[in-house]
């Protein structure tokens, strides 16, 4: 089944089953639920948004909570909370608004203002985001991120950048866990940064703008592993290698 002409629906649920190809721009003014579905033009939802197994040539907007599985797309812009599994994007991803990302690729930019849970992900340019940043087994190009503390277990990025935070009184933390591999720089731009490593097996190469009265940025580590202004907390920290 084949649409041509732009599609403008304002009941409060829309459910799309059967398989279909839109050809115009789409626009929900209501909630939205979509499965098997193609739209070759751009896509709008105003209200919740669930979207399964379909594919977007064009930009999605979602203006409420969106809910995103098994699904192929090209730019993404949400207004909600936002949740994404199995799925792609090959343009830019914007979410302003808490986001779960799971078994998700996205190629170009993204961008999310809200607190971050990140598996098993991969991302062809940079990340830039602000709030509670959490992310494991993940592949990063740059991270540049307004936060307190942010988490990393078993991911893989170039560089991190740490904006400096409204609240210059407080420490901003990156914890780094299991096997990452941070293979260019750490910078906090506050010059009030600490970086926590958790595991022996952590690789990063320099650190920049550490707390200078922090006993963490006084701490030596074996320099093959951990530069000087690491903190290290395992147990039995590896000796120079």
């Amino acid at each position: 089944m084949s649409f041509s002409k732009s599609l403008l629906l304002s009941v409060s649920l829309i459910a799309f089953s059967p398989l279909a190809s839109y050809a115009g721009p789409a626009q929900f003014m209501g909630d939205a639920e979509l499965k098997n579905q193609t739209f070759q033009e751009a896509v709008t939802s105003m209200g919740r948004l669930k979207i399964d197994k379909s594919k977007l040539a064009q930009s999605l907007t979602s203006m409420g909570d969106a809910d995103i599985k098994d699904s192929e797309l090209q730019d993404g812009t949400f207004n909600g909370k936002t949740e994404v599994e199995k799925s792609s994007f090959t343009g830019s991803f914007t979410s302003n608004g808490d986001t779960e990302l799971e078994s998700v690729s996205i190629t170009k930019q993204t961008t999310i203002n809200g607190n971050t849970k990140i598996k098993k992900s991969t991302f062809g340019d940079t990340v830039t985001a602000s709030g509670e940043f959490d992310a494991e087994d993940s592949t990063f190009k740059a991270i540049i991120a307004e936060v307190e503390k942010m988490e990393l277990s078993n991911c893989k990025a170039e560089s991190i950048l740490i904006k400096k935070s409204t609240d210059a009184t407080k420490q901003q933390i990156v914890e780094l866990k299991g096997k990452t591999d941070i293979t260019g720089s750490i910078t906090f731009e506050s010059g009030n940064g600490k970086v926590v490593i958790k595991d022996k097996t952590v690789k990063t190469g320099e650190i920049k703008g550490v707390a200078t009265s922090s006993p963490a940025a006084a701490k030596t580590t074996p320099a093959d592993t951990k530069p000087a202004s690491a903190e290290n907390t395992t147990a039995n920290p590896a000796k120079g290698q």
